[in-house]
């Protein structure tokens, strides 16, 4: 997994090719569903193999049923497409706050941000 720094500068290097060749993506912010609790009750070692899973599990870009915790884990995801002019911020904070409606609609699901425009 990326660390901060580089995450941003990937992120700002797919956001101008976005723009130059009118590409489209999408950003997906997940979090896993009741993650401190995992670490109050397991304590954060655990917690570190969870994220570490999960990401390995994203990574190989597999189905979930392949990946058997010893724990039952659920995400939550906010997705935001990206949109002419969108900076680094913009589009992070709409796909958080489509994050945030996934955790407020029970947790366990992928909430998207309202209808997503054209490149063009």
């Amino acid at each position: 997994m990326l660390n901060r720094p580089t995450f941003y500068e990937e992120f700002k290097r797919r956001i101008a090719e976005a723009e130059r060749y009118a590409r489209p993506f999408s950003l997906l912010v997940l979090d896993k569903d009741h993650f401190k609790k995992l670490n109050d009750n397991l304590g954060h070692s655990s917690g570190d193999q969870v994220i570490m899973s999960l990401g390995k599990l994203i990574r190989r870009k597999i189905e979930s049923t392949d990946f058997v915790p010893d724990y039952r884990v659920t995400v939550s995801i906010g997705a935001a497409g990206f949109r002419r002019n969108d900076t680094v911020k913009s589009l992070f904070e709409r796909a958080d706050s489509a994050l945030y409606h996934a955790k407020g609609n029970g947790r366990n699901q992928v909430s998207r941000e309202g209808p997503i425009s054209s490149l063009r």
